[in-house]
């Protein structure tokens, strides 16, 4: 692989969006359209990562060649990030789709479900950008709520996981770096 200086990205700013389950990527990812909602503030640390599990690498081999073959098994994937709104949309997405409202306060269920959506993030640096697009997953609370201390924002960590659609070749897909069409987000608070 040759060095491209124009494909590394220190990142700028970062954009989070959900929309119906199966809504089509946006073809201009600093204005996707109105199908897709900003879901709001999210943590200057730890942006956006990465978990996954499965993977396991078996070598398979004959009595003539003992590493002949490799066996990978499934490997999910979870993207992970955590919002600082605690609205209703904020806390449903962390507590689940079926949380219990009551008087105007949200709660638990006793065995939550996860919010089912689309789910999209654009990555700027300047005037160029990467992306990524999962068109169906599951999004829930992702770990423990804390509340640490009086010097940061309080935040819910949540969990994205591409669930795979069976007319999508794939669970999630992301972009190689490439320049805004629109020279970036404008206003990131109303997805526009």
């Amino acid at each position: 692989m040759a060095f491209n200086d124009d494909a590394v990205i220190k990142i700028a700013t970062a954009h989070f969006y959900t929309a119906p389950v199966g809504t089509d990527a946006p073809t201009d990812p600093a204005n996707p359209g109105a199908e897709w909602e900003n879901v709001g503030h999210t943590t200057l640390e730890n942006i956006l990562s990465m978990t996954t599990e499965g993977g396991e690498r078996t070598v398979l081999g004959s009595l003539q060649n003992r590493n002949l073959k490799t066996s990978h098994s499934a490997r999910q994937v979870t993207f992970n990030f955590s919002i600082h709104q605690f609205d209703a949309d904020g806390i449903k997405l962390y507590l689940g789709a079926n949380a219990v409202t009551e008087g105007g306060r949200i709660g638990p269920a006793d065995t939550p479900a996860p919010t089912q959506r689309a789910f999209y993030v654009c990555v700027e640096d300047g005037d160029q950008y990467t992306d990524f697009y999962v068109p169906r997953a599951d999004i829930l609370g992702s770990d423990d709520l804390a509340l640490a201390d009086t010097e940061s924002l309080a935040s819910l960590p949540l969990g994205v996981t591409p669930l795979r659609m069976n007319d999508r070749g794939s669970a999630w897909y992301t972009s190689p770096v490439a320049p805004l069409p629109t020279g970036g987000t404008e206003n990131p608070g109303d997805g526009s």
